[in-house]
């Protein structure tokens, strides 16, 4: 990574030699750079950030051999996780039915970007576009897992249309359930009215009680992984519900209607993170869905 105004130098002209040996056998040609910009008489392997403020200086300069492993490490994690939570609902929807493993997922999902917000912490991104992703990934996989997969593999098959606790209802209270339980927990944002209303008065000092009044910490993947979960449920479950796209309809409505209200009254400012998280769900999630 390189600041901007020494990208802007290096972007219009790249050296002619030396340069890779895979470049030279294709017949791609450079032009001649100014010695003053080369490092050792090469240039140097340089990326623009996407915005300055997301460079994320710290992790520059870390082996690519030490970034693999922390990924993988990251990846093993996730995989228990998963796991761990397949455990849970079947435990729960064996136990106490439909309706009340429809709130347990419900809830597993609401909790489910902090427990992979501590997941993406231990991988190493030099910029935060590319952490926005990952862990924008590590959540929508999760999400469609606690919501559509985990509750199709504990059913089974002879209650998918049958009478009494069957897949049918199940999925039906899932999307009930995420109606009211997401939305009315953002929209009370407890955690600020405790900054605001109890912390705050008892600041000693002024800039420790405006910092109680920032507002919410929301992440971009987050949102979108919202809603690529409901599109998953409701084409996951379509062949055996049709009422899922009437359902998916409003519950997508409802989230707008909520996260518009909480951009502008609840969160704080989000930084700018360039385009990362938006091109991988155009490029590839939402024609996996369609698929």
């Amino acid at each position: 990574m390189m600041q901007k105004e020494s990208l802007s130098l290096l972007r219009p002209r790249l050296a002619k030699e030396p340069c890779s040996p895979l470049f030279q056998l294709v017949g791609w040609q450079y032009q001649r750079i100014d010695e003053s910009y080369l490092f050792r008489g090469k240039v140097m392997d340089a990326e623009e950030p996407p915005e300055p403020l997301t460079v994320r200086w710290h992790d520059l300069g870390v082996p690519k051999k030490e970034k693999k492993l922390k990924r993988f490490a990251a990846s093993i994690i996730s995989i228990l996780v998963v796991m761990g939570a397949f455990l849970l609902v079947r435990h729960v929807f064996l136990t106490y039915g439909a309706g009340v493993s429809a709130l347990f997922i419900a809830i597993l999902n609401i909790l489910t970007p902090l427990v992979c917000r501590g997941i993406t912490a231990i991988e190493i991104h030099s910029d935060e576009g590319g952490k926005q992703a990952s862990h924008s990934i590590k959540v929508l996989g999760l999400r469609c897992v606690n919501s559509a997969v985990i509750i199709h593999l504990v059913t089974p098959f002879t209650w998918s249309l049958t009478n009494g606790e069957h897949l049918i209802k199940a999925v039906a209270a899932i999307f009930v359930a995420e109606m009211f339980t997401a939305p009315i927990v953002q929209a009370l944002f407890i955690p600020g009215i405790i900054k605001m209303h109890i912390i705050a008065p008892r600041c000693k000092h002024q800039e420790g009680m405006n910092q109680c009044f920032t507002g919410a910490r929301w992440e971009l993947g987050e949102r979108y992984t919202n809603m690529m979960k409901v599109l998953f449920l409701c084409f996951f479950f379509s062949a055996l519900f049709p009422g899922a796209f009437a359902l998916s309809a409003l519950l997508l409505l409802i989230h707008f209607e909520m996260d518009k209200f909480c951009l502008m009254r609840v969160w704080a400012r989000a930084p700018m993170l360039g385009g990362d998280v938006a091109e991988q769900n155009r490029s590839y999630i939402v024609p996996g869905l369609l698929v």
